[in-house]
């Protein structure tokens, strides 16, 4: 597991990408997920 002190101590390249996934952030995308599901079931249905 990398840790902030990793970074700090310059053990890890200085362009390494790295950012924070929220849980909010996870959970809007599982939401959409089942938006856009939903939608294709109907639009199937439909047909």
């Amino acid at each position: 597991m990398i840790k902030l002190s990793d970074f700090e101590a310059g053990l890890l390249p200085p362009d390494l990408k790295r950012g924070v996934l929220s849980e909010d952030g996870i959970y809007n995308l599982l939401e959409e997920y089942k938006r856009v599901e939903e939608e294709v079931k109907e639009m199937v249905g439909k047909k």
